[in-house]
């Protein structure tokens, strides 16, 4: 008799108020999916595996641009726009290969280039600008230098604005970013089953059931909701009555 009011005992904790039991079922109906949700949205915002990679930029603003007078393209003379980069300074053999995409913006104008299509000449022609054409660029040493023609330059109020580059990181950055998201994910299952262990073998068993209830059970139960009633939405449609 003694052996079972003893286990009787544990398992109705009467020492554990309702009123908290069914706080602690609302914690894993809730706040458990909860917390997994905000840990997937991390995850997935860390943007790392998506098309074309992770980015990292460097941008150089119009008091950082050098004007470095005229030069000769094509027998016709064009004014030379220039900014160095410290990804090209730190290069490392590595650097050029990681750059993706050159840009210019003036008057309005956003002008790129991807950095791996350029041709094995002094100049290449930026054919993304469609208002103004016939605009160069090359790689000169640590600089970026741009050539526009010198009817462009000489309309009123022109100026160059940005010059920039979109490169990807080094690849020790995006390995290390990977290992977040693996951590990340690693930490929902964990989390997930410590809190039905740690629920049954605290003596209140609300909190694993709410778990259970909010991870397992309610995603089954809405989604058999939603075919019954998409069941329902095509039968009535098919019969002419709007559901």
């Amino acid at each position: 008799m003694n052996m079972e009011s003893t286990v009787l005992t544990q398992k109705e904790d009467p020492n554990v108020p309702k009123s908290k039991s069914w706080g602690w079922f609302l914690i894993g109906l809730i706040g458990i999916p909860l917390l997994c949700g905000v840990l997937i949205g991390i995850e997935q915002s860390i943007p790392v595996g998506q098309e074309g990679g992770f980015f990292g930029s460097e941008q150089k603003e119009e008091n950082e641009i050098d004007l470095e007078g005229t030069s000769i393209i094509s027998e016709q003379n064009y004014t030379i726009f220039r900014s160095e980069f410290n990804i090209l300074i730190e290069s490392d053999g590595e650097t050029n290969s990681r750059i993706e995409v050159i840009y210019i913006e003036f008057d309005d104008e956003h002008c790129e280039f991807d950095y791996k299509d350029r041709n094995t000449g002094p100049w290449s022609n930026m054919g993304s600008c469609t208002v103004f054409p016939d605009i160069f660029w090359r790689q000169n040493g640590t600089y970026f230098e741009f050539a526009f023609h010198e009817n462009i330059t000489a309309n009123k109020g022109f100026e160059v604005t940005h010059i920039g580059v979109d490169y990807q990181p080094d690849p020790a950055i995006e390995n290390t970013l990977i290992q977040i998201q693996n951590l990340i994910l690693l930490l929902i299952p964990v989390l997930i089953i410590g809190s039905i262990i740690w629920g049954f073998n605290r003596g209140d068993n609300m909190l694993a059931w709410g778990t259970i209830t909010g991870v397992f059970v309610a995603p089954v139960a809405f989604f058999i909701l939603f075919v019954i009633f998409a069941i329902l939405a095509v039968g009535l449609d098919s019969l002419g009555i709007d559901f």
